[in-house]
């Protein structure tokens, strides 16, 4: 496959742009991504330790208010995902 010289040129160009803009989509994924499992392990823990340990405690004012902040969680992780 053979080109002129204009077409070597853009082809050219558009690759200098291609790349690093692939490379910051990948950077960006990437970000992404961990912030995701950060916020899976925050969730985790508040389900595990705060939420289990009202529930458990059987106060039901401070059961009612661990699983009111798990659902307000859950609301705002879901929005960003």
């Amino acid at each position: 496959m053979s080109a002129d010289a204009a077409t070597a040129e853009l082809a050219a160009t558009y690759l200098l742009w291609f790349i690093p803009a692939m490379a910051l989509q990948f950077a960006l994924v990437s970000t992404g991504s961990a912030l995701r499992a950060v916020g899976m392990g925050l969730l985790d823990d508040h389900v595990r330790h705060c939420v289990g340990d009202a529930l458990a405690s059987g106060d039901a004012g401070r059961a009612t208010e661990k699983s009111q902040e798990l659902l307000a969680a859950v609301q705002r992780f879901a929005k960003t995902t």
